[in-house]
């Protein structure tokens, strides 16, 4: 999390097969609305560095993701097309005590 926004990832709802496919959830502070992508990772991926391909079914078109651990794996940085790199520190909460109007749609 960061002081704007929650994030998860989770695996992409295939049974675990598939280690190489997820779902990004980017939660706001306050309201409902969020943005999910589905993203997969390549295979030039390395140690901490991750770099996957984003799939965008409105527009047909896919991008490149950079998600990077930091040493001690309790920070992530992710750089994504046409938008300002941004950290994400490990949350000790979950995702409703940081917006009360959060619904997790995904798992309900």
């Amino acid at each position: 999390m960061n002081d704007e926004s929650y994030l998860t990832i989770i695996s992409d709802f295939d049974g675990g097969k598939d280690k190489t496919k997820f779902m990004l959830e980017k939660i706001p502070k306050k309201g409902k609305e969020k943005i999910l992508k589905r993203f997969q990772v390549t295979d030039s991926s390395t140690g901490n560095k991750l770099i996957a391909m984003i799939f965008s079914k409105e527009s047909n078109r896919t991008s490149l993701l950079t998600l990077e651990l930091n040493k001690d794996k309790t920070e992530i940085t992710i750089t994504m097309p046409n938008e300002k790199t941004v950290t994400y520190k490990e949350a000790k909460f979950e995702p409703d005590e940081f917006n009360p109007e959060y619904e997790d749609e995904l798992l309900n």
